[in-house]
């Protein structure tokens, strides 16, 4: 056994110590500390388990209600290499360990036999509005202070906006979309019967136990574009009830009135009462330093969402802030509008933000806790979901882990991808012979492709008539006009870009591409730069200039102690 581990903070070595007392581990015999600091990843190489040949990606051979997995797993904190998981006939996990023939109803299960394959717990969309599903628009260069720039198209800027759709078949086609990318749950302002569990929707969680999420997507009321730059004389206050998860949009742009939108819900300014216990706030780009305390006072996280950003804004949270003072990230695709189609493209803009932009940062297991452990943690499910443990609810995902390994094989995945999706045991999308294998008849999910080359749907089955009513055919066909809910081979046709640009005319201007004078591609030069390596262009917020809050001449971005 080899376990890397690297500690870049006191919050960070929290986390590593508590999964310590994971799954137990057969066969270990050596721990190595890394003395570098590039990313590392905590793996664990169990003994080879027994298998028969495999067809294709997995193999079952039939038993009973019980399901004994055999793949690499990811708790998601370490990666069990060659482990099993064992799920009960109700679908909780039973044992997730290098050998789990110990535990009740091993020797009769089902056997899902997948050599070359990573299992992970379900991916957990933390935002998105389901109900608008026409797909991206082209702002093409133009970039927005604030979202009532875009949404009024005021102080100069175009307006725009997509249209929705809240008809069942719209929900249930966007339910589809994310399903396909490898999520179990979402938190989507609307939700459809059957498929993901709607974490916002008490009638839509499928079961799932956890406090009332409340969201607001004009916290403040200000629809009519109130433009608030000091006091908060805003139409209303956050009024969040305890015992809540209350999930809200605020410091939505990159300016002075988007951060006062903070000071103002969080009782930082002495005029206000609204303090939010436990918030998660939505975007939070115009957050500074000297915000740090207030979120850790309230136990904020912060759900962050780069392509739209991005796309958007030129810019993005400034996430290396966040995580290094402790803060709770997690990732969720905004709107197709302007965001990612799924999970996986999400991930991919993180992915290549954290690369480019970040000086990798964040390691591909803090990507996928983002996605799993953590997003639970932040809907208030994380001792049900997000987690491959005894006790837990088996809302699973699959990856094909031929290719790339270990953590990357779920960070970096496409769609063809995605072997298989279970709900509570069950399957809701994956390769053909194996859905069918597991399904309880033969024909309960429909086939979504005939043999067209290269359509990485083909010999796929969805499990959507026996969970939402729709057949697949009739969705497809009431979805004219709205976004695909799949790509194959990479990004979908339009997507909106992850490179973060900027020429506004008011002396922010970059073009988030690495050059040898400018590293991280934020319009400064390395020379001049406060934190060379890690994107930290000047924000309207911070007065045109890179911030550094204690004035010691490294950007807060990538200051220990800013």
């Amino acid at each position: 056994m080899r376990v890397n581990l690297y500690i870049r903070s006191t919050v960070t070595l929290f986390f590593i110590v508590a999964t310590c007392s994971g799954p137990a581990i057969a066969g270990s015999d050596e721990i190595q500390f890394s003395d570098s600091f590039e990313e590392v990843e905590t793996v664990v190489t169990c003994p080879s388990q027994p298998s028969t040949p495999v067809t294709g990606r997995c193999g079952v051979e039939p038993g009973d209600g019980n399901l004994l997995i055999r793949s690499h797993i990811a708790i998601p904190d370490i990666i069990y290499r060659n482990a099993e998981l064992l799920i009960d006939a109700a679908g909780n996990i039973q044992c997730a360990a290098c050998d789990c023939s110990e535990t009740a109803g091993y020797d009769s299960a089902t056997v899902l036999n997948c050599p070359e394959v990573l299992t992970t717990p379900g991916l957990i969309n933390s935002h998105d509005h389901l109900s608008f599903q026409t797909g991206p628009v082209d702002t093409g260069s133009e970039r927005y202070d604030h979202r009532h720039d875009w949404r009024l198209g005021i102080r100069g800027h175009s307006e725009f906006d997509s249209s929705s759709s809240s008809s069942s078949e719209a929900r249930t086609w966007g339910e589809i979309r994310q399903l396909l990318g490898g999520a179990t749950s979402l938190i989507g302002s609307g939700s459809a019967t059957g498929l993901v569990r709607n974490l916002d929707r008490a009638a839509d969680r499928d079961g799932l136990d956890g406090p009332h999420i409340r969201l607001s997507t004009f916290p403040l009321r200000d629809f009519g574009g109130e433009l608030i730059t000091s006091g908060c004389d805003y139409p209303d206050l956050p009024s969040p009830n305890l015992g809540e998860i209350y999930q809200a949009h605020i410091s939505v742009g990159v300016d002075l009135a988007a951060r006062n939108e903070w000071l103002c819900s969080s009782g930082e300014l002495d005029d206000t009462d609204a303090t939010l216990p436990g918030p998660s706030i939505v975007h939070a780009i115009a957050m500074t330093a000297g915000d740090i305390p207030s979120l850790l006072a309230s136990r904020a996280t912060v759900v962050w969402s780069p392509r739209s950003d991005i796309m958007l804004y030129g810019m993005t949270t400034p996430a290396t802030l966040l995580a290094n003072q402790g803060i709770n990230l997690v990732l969720g695709t905004d709107w197709v509008t302007t965001g990612s189609m799924n999970m996986l493209r999400e991930l991919s803009c993180a992915a290549q933000h954290n690369e480019t932009g970040l000086d990798g940062y964040f390691t591909d297991r803090d990507l996928l806790k983002m996605v799993t452990s953590d997003a639970a943690v932040a809907a208030g499910v994380g001792d049900s979901v997000g987690t491959l443990a005894p006790g837990y609810i088996a809302d699973l995902t699959l990856f094909d882990a031929s290719v790339r390994t270990n953590f990357a094989a779920a960070v970096e995945a496409e769609q063809e991808d995605v072997v298989l999706v279970l709900k509570a045991g069950s399957p809701l999308f994956g390769d053909g012979p194996v859905v069918d294998a597991l399904s309880d008849e033969v024909g309960d999910c429909e086939l979504m492709g005939a043999t067209v080359p290269g359509d990485c749907m083909n010999d796929r089955r969805l499990c959507v008539a026996t969970e939402t009513g729709f057949t697949y055919l009739e969705l497809k066909t009431a979805a004219g006009g709205l976004h695909p809910i799949y790509s194959c081979g990479g990004p979908p046709a339009g997507e909106p870009s992850c490179t973060p640009a900027r020429n506004e005319g008011d002396s922010i201007v970059y073009t988030g591409i690495s050059t040898s004078g400018d590293s991280d591609g934020d319009g400064v030069a390395n020379e001049s730069d406060n934190c060379p390596s890690v994107f930290n262009p000047a924000r309207p917020v911070d007065g045109f200039q890179q911030a550094d809050d204690d004035l010691d001449g490294i950007g807060d971005v990538c200051d220990d102690q800013p």
